[in-house]
């Protein structure tokens, strides 16, 4: 039998990896622990020491160690760490080792962080990170200049409890599709970014896997992949997609602060986070599209702006309890949720039927959101998952046909305006490059020369006409 690097099988190599994946309570023999258990996951790299403790020879417990030394200075982001010295004194007698145990302790509720998310090391940092971007605009500008003095205004009303969000900028965009922007003013984005900063990485932890949105690490592209995974796994699978109908402006008030204070237990925490989220509230502009009865209307304050930094997050911890009541209570294996875009697969329809029926009802009932009832389909994989901006298939991938028309319709708008010195020539190959790549991810080579001739024919035309002047 060929044998790893390290001493153990292939095969006793990825059971123990599905083992500890799965966060089962792992039993071993104690005569397992006389060999060298050097599991070339770096998932398991701390369960390597608690393995290594039983055994008789010295020098296999300074190669298990020597390994994860290396294993965990490649991969930095390593969870539910086996303390060292814990494991040192269960070197006399093996037990088991409980992933649970670890995992719970993401459970613990968040507590102790005010003081630390009003300092001014966490307010000077935000602000770098809020002025990415920003620095030509007036606001970035001026609260740079009076960088120190505001920070400690900032500060004493963060401390005093007398913070106040400032008026939002309003403003409407068409593309992709109509949408109301509410942008913060600047000194509110530093106090968004540092909330953000403690509350990210704690609710890291929390999050499924499959949730692809607004995290650090995951995205649209990797949401792709995912989805062509189940694809090829089975091509015999059903898709179910579900949309949610106005998903920022239907978001709750009250039963999001209630979803925050299950894991937060700072209060003063909790007081600033009210004030943001009570700073916004959706107006009428959707009020035709829900019944006069349903919890749209009837359950009081709710909204949250599209442009903060914060609803981002909050909007990911809204939907977390979707997620958890797909995966613990369907069970459901094959899931994938961007924001408010749910894919589930099956290869009985039936099946999923009633997961959509049941999640249509969760929602409602527990969150107040409505189910789009166009947007809510039920069709064979083979004919192509529209998601994300792309038409994903088990072993290809092209760019939505109404993205692309309304690319060639903007960018040719623009290619107009350049031609009668509107535009920078800088901003129309910004443009097409941000484009290009996006289309290249999409299979769509061809479109991209096709619109890098039509830009080079006008640049062309561009650069007669300073000839003939």
């Amino acid at each position: 039998m060929r044998r790893s690097t390290a001493g153990l099988s292939r095969g006793a190599c990825v059971t123990a990896r599905r083992l500890v994946l799965r966060r089962l309570r792992l039993v071993i023999p104690p005569d397992t622990t006389r060999h060298r258990h050097a599991i070339r996951s770096w998932r398991v790299s701390r369960l390597l020491i608690v393995l290594s403790q039983g055994s008789a020879e010295p020098n296999v417990r300074v190669q298990v160690r020597r390994r994860v030394v290396q294993v965990e200075r490649q991969h930095a982001r390593v969870r539910a760490v086996v303390p060292v010295a814990a494991a040192k004194k269960r070197a006399s007698r093996f037990e088991p080792y409980n992933h649970n145990q670890y995992i719970l302790s993401a459970m613990v509720p968040l507590d102790n962080v005010f003081s630390q998310i009003i300092s001014l090391q966490s307010l000077a940092v935000a602000h770098k990170k809020a002025l990415r971007g920003k620095r030509a605009s007036y606001a970035a500008t001026k609260q740079n200049y009076l960088f120190m003095s505001d920070f400690l205004v900032l500060q004493h009303e963060l401390r005093r409890a007398v913070y106040t969000p400032r008026p939002y900028r309003r403003r409407n965009i068409t593309e992709p599709k109509p949408r109301h922007i509410a942008a913060p003013a600047f000194r509110d984005r530093i106090v968004h970014h540092a909330i953000h900063a403690v509350l990210s990485p704690f609710y890291e932890r929390l999050f499924i896997r499959d949730s692809y949105a607004c995290r650090p690490g995951k995205g649209i592209h990797k949401a792709m992949a995912r989805v062509q995974d189940f694809l090829r796994a089975n091509p015999q699978l059903y898709v179910c997609k579900i949309d949610i109908s106005k998903y920022y402006p239907s978001v709750n008030h009250a039963k999001l602060k209630e979803l925050l204070a299950r894991k937060i237990a700072d209060e003063r925490l909790l007081h600033l986070l009210g004030v943001i989220i009570d700073s916004y509230s959706s107006g009428s502009e959707h009020d035709a599209l829900f019944a006069p009865s349903s919890h749209y209307h009837t359950k009081g304050p709710r909204g949250i702006p599209i442009g903060n930094l914060t609803s981002q997050l909050f909007a990911n911890i809204y939907l977390h309890e979707v997620d958890m009541f797909v995966k613990q209570v369907l069970h459901a294996r094959q899931y994938v949720r961007y924001m408010d875009d749910m894919l589930l697969f099956h290869t009985d329809k039936a099946v999923l039927q009633s997961w959509k029926e049941q999640i249509s009802t969760f929602l409602y009932d527990e969150l107040y959101l409505t189910v789009h009832p166009k947007k809510v389909r039920i069709f064979p994989s083979r004919l192509g998952v529209d998601f994300v901006g792309y038409v994903l298939y088990a072993h290809k991938r092209r760019v939505r046909a109404d993205s692309v028309r309304r690319f060639r319709r903007r960018f040719r708008r623009q290619l107009r305006r350049y031609i009668a010195g509107e535009v920078p020539e800088e901003k129309i190959e910004m443009m097409f490059n941000a484009w290009a790549a996006h289309a290249r991810h999409g299979g769509g080579e061809s479109l991209v020369e096709q619109l890098r001739q039509e830009k080079e024919n006008y640049q062309f035309v561009k650069w007669v006409w300073k000839q003939l002047e």
